[in-house]
């Protein structure tokens, strides 16, 4: 379920209208950012979805015009002239630079993150946990994605995981989705409201059923407590020293185990309050304990 919701995602992100020709270079830059090249010689994608291919090699035909070649010969570039022509219609200095500015339109950096969470991007199933992550090798490339994402106003995370990757990660449903909202993950966005809903809706029913079980002991106590009294009152042979009043709700309580304040305070001649009842079961308690 975790890698099916994370492919989804990526299909959706992957079938979204590129208009600008600055935000095609964009996420096409983002989407080399995100495989993680360790030198400058080469560019390799690798990527088990169709989709984030096909887009890859659909974006380097169109800012290359190498139209007629196949989506294949894209995913691994080892030829030196071919990699100085794409980084310099993409104007980078290389396909390991981590420092070039994005320049164009305001959506440009949007389109970047778009294209590095196709390549290095996960994110968790919702009804598990809520969870993004951009998987980067190195603190500096980690750095950068932090410092875009930041200036689009989100607030991500930073560990370092193995052999010198580091995740930049959102951890809580708001950020996340905003995350969504960003990457134009509009179905992953009902489906997580959906799911937070639905888990909002069932931690209500689980924090209201333990609040009646906390009463439900609660009163199972005080109705041990008062019972204890009064067989203590009866053994002792101490009914005549109560008042009147105290006999009669004792009587009661006796004669009605089960019954509520409520129920014991309408069974009395005249009626009293609920209020009325706990006192004087109180002061039955403090008068077994006398004894």
């Amino acid at each position: 379920m975790y890698e099916s919701f994370s492919q989804d995602v990526k299909n959706e992100i992957a079938s979204s209208h590129i208009k600008n020709k600055c935000c095609k270079k964009a996420f096409l830059r983002g989407m080399i950012f995100g495989t993680n090249a360790p030198d400058e010689g080469a560019l390799y994608l690798e990527s088990e979805n169709p989709s984030v291919v096909m887009h890859y090699a659909k974006l380097i035909k169109e800012i290359t015009g190498r139209r007629k070649e196949s989506d294949i010969s894209f995913t691994a570039i080892t030829d030196s002239d071919r990699l100085s022509e794409l980084c310099e219609l993409l104007e980078i200095s290389s396909v390991v630079d981590t420092q070039a500015e994005i320049n164009g339109c305001e959506e440009c950096v949007r389109a970047f993150v778009k294209g590095a969470f196709l390549t290095c991007g996960t994110v968790t199933y919702p009804e598990n946990s809520y969870h993004m992550e951009f998987l980067v090798r190195g603190n500096e490339r980690a750095e950068m994605l932090i410092s875009l994402l930041d200036g689009i106003g989100t607030n991500p995370k930073l560990i370092e995981r193995r052999s010198g990757f580091y995740g930049v990660y959102f951890k809580d449903s708001e950020n996340v989705l905003d995350m969504f909202g960003i990457l134009g993950a509009n179905k992953a966005t009902f489906k997580m409201l959906d799911v937070k809903m639905y888990k909002d809706f069932r931690n209500s029913i689980n924090r209201l059923h333990n609040c009646e079980m906390a009463n439900m002991g609660k009163t199972a106590a005080a109705f041990e407590a008062q019972m204890r009294a009064i067989e203590k009152i009866v053994a002792a042979g101490k009914l005549d020293e109560l008042p009147d009043e105290l006999k009669i709700t004792l009587d009661l309580r006796a004669a009605f185990p089960s019954a509520t304040l409520k129920e014991l305070a309408e069974m009395h001649t005249p009626p009293i309050t609920k209020s009325g009842v706990n006192h004087r079961l109180q002061k039955l308690q403090q008068f077994a304990e006398k004894l």
